[in-house]
């Protein structure tokens, strides 16, 4: 629920708020899924990306996008 209350968020050009439920919702999803990749962590690094892009902090935009990349890689090569 953190997850869709930060993409109504920064829908509503309030990238700030945005971060603070995508922050909650990675922390929730993390204890799930027992630090596991998973396609929902790698999407919520993705969207805080997306968040810090519109706050226009770079180097914030790039650590996120890096890390969903990374997670999503390390998921596909295990399947294949």
């Amino acid at each position: 629920i953190y997850n869709r209350f930060g993409q109504l968020s920064l829908a509503q050009r309030w990238p700030d708020v945005a971060i603070k439920y995508y922050e909650l919702s990675l922390t929730v999803y993390k204890e799930y899924y027992k630090n596991k990749p998973h396609p929902r962590i790698a999407l919520t690094f993705y969207n805080l990306g997306k968040s810090y892009h519109k706050l226009r902090n770079v180097q914030k935009t790039i650590e996120h996008y890096k890390k969903s990349l990374a997670m999503y890689e390390q998921m596909y090569e295990k399947t294949g």
